[in-house]
């Protein structure tokens, strides 16, 4: 029973990674772990069931086993910081390197390739166009600026919690609540582009910032609707930067 739970836990925990190809250094370090204290735990249990008869042996392999699991807990725990610690250096390089775009104005801006998008921020666009369907020439601009103003202020009020949770395929996420009032409200009176404007911005805002709600920006790629890698956004720099270059000379 010990060796066929000792089995299961390796099992769980390989499923739990999905397909085992996928599974990085980290992963598998954690399952060869598991592995030694599934045979740990058998070879315990064996000797207290006086099953095997070879103390010497059993003790020699016992011992073994400890000190290959120690030298992997303790290779784990330095690639676990080994990770953490890349993971801030990369944070740290987005955000010089936002820094230094945003510097350059519109060098890289939301018409190019890639560029940054300040997560949580409403587009005026739809705006301008619901109100000029509903309002006179006159009104419409400045309707359209007041209800931008309005939305973009709501978004960003941390006590506004249009959200729920719901099950899709066994994870639980977190989607808009289509049912809250203020959001139907807006649909019916602005129109779904509004709408969808809106629900795609808390959305982000949700994502990147849920505790403070103020807009957070982010390298983008706009051609395909995602964020965009340190590689690309390096490649697209020296790419415009080799274009200017040759307009100078």
């Amino acid at each position: 029973m010990e060796q066929i739970k000792a089995e299961e836990d390796v099992t769980k925990l390989a499923e739990e990674h999905k397909l085992e190809k996928q599974i990085d250094q980290k992963q598998q370090l954690e399952l060869k772990i598991e592995q030694l204290k599934g045979k740990l735990r058998v070879i315990k249990h064996l000797v207290e069931e006086d099953v095997l008869d070879l103390p010497e042996r059993v003790d020699a392999l016992n011992g073994k086993l400890e000190d290959e699991m120690e030298y992997l807990e303790n290779l784990n725990e330095a690639l676990f910081y080994k990770e953490r610690e890349s993971n801030y250096e990369l944070q740290a390089a987005q955000k010089e390197l936002i820094k230094g775009l945003q510097g350059f104005g519109g060098f890289l801006s939301g018409w190019t390739k890639i560029g940054i998008k300040r997560m949580g921020e409403l587009h005026p666009k739809p705006f301008r166009v619901a109100c000029k369907e509903r309002y006179s020439v006159d009104e419409a601009a400045k309707k359209a600026a007041e209800l931008y103003s309005v939305w973009q202020n709501e978004i960003k009020q941390p006590s506004w919690q249009p959200y729920k949770i719901v099950d899709i395929d066994g994870v639980k996420r977190e989607v808009i609540d289509e049912d809250d009032a203020k959001l139907r409200n807006l649909r019916i009176e602005l129109g779904d582009d509004v709408y969808n404007a809106v629900t795609n911005a808390l959305m982000e805002i949700n994502e990147y910032n849920p505790s403070g709600r103020f807009v957070v920006p982010e390298l983008w790629n706009f051609k395909h609707g995602r964020k965009a890698t340190m590689a690309e956004v390096i490649k697209y720099v020296f790419k415009q930067w080799r274009g200017t270059k040759r307009k100078w000379y």
